[in-house]
C-alpha cells in the first residue's frame, strides 16, 4: 500500500468517526503492513487530533504492530502526538486483545500508558 492509498483509508474512517463519534477507540494493527514515514506521522496526526477532541474522545489504544518497525512507529506516532498536538484523552499502546480491553475499563483520567 502506497501513502496515497493510506491517505484514502484513514480519510474513510475520518469520515465514519464523525458520523458515529466513538468516546473510545482500539485500533487493532496487529497486523498492518504499512510503517509510517516521519511526514505520514505527522499527517495523520493533524488529520485526526481536531476531529477527536471535537467528538469529545475519551480513550484511544493501539494493539501494536507483531514487527519491531511497527512498534516503534506506532510508539513514535504517539510521542509525536502528545508532544506537537493538543491531546485530552488517554493514550495507551498494548501488546494484545486483553490488555487493551482492561485498560479501556480502567479510570478515565488523562493519561498515556506505555508498554
Amino acid at each position: 500500500m502506497d501513502n496515497e492509498d493510506w491517505k484514502k483509508l484513514m480519510l474513510t474512517l475520518k469520515s465514519l468517526m464523525a458520523v458515529h463519534k466513538p468516546i473510545y477507540v482500539i485500533d487493532d494493527n496487529t497486523e498492518r503492513r504499512f510503517d509510517y514515514p516521519p511526514d505520514m506521522q505527522y499527517w495523520m496526526i493533524n488529520e485526526f487530533s481536531e476531529l477527536w477532541h471535537r467528538i469529545g474522545l475519551r480513550k484511544y489504544c493501539q494493539i501494536l504492530p507483531k514487527d519491531m518497525i511497527g512498534k516503534l512507529t506506532s510508539m513514535q506516532i504517539q510521542e509525536l502526538a502528545l508532544k506537537e498536538f493538543e491531546i485530552t484523552f488517554q493514550i495507551g499502546l498494548f501488546e494484545d486483545m486483553i490488555e487493551a480491553f482492561t485498560w479501556m475499563k480502567t479510570n478515565d483520567e488523562i493519561g498515556y500508558e506505555r508498554l
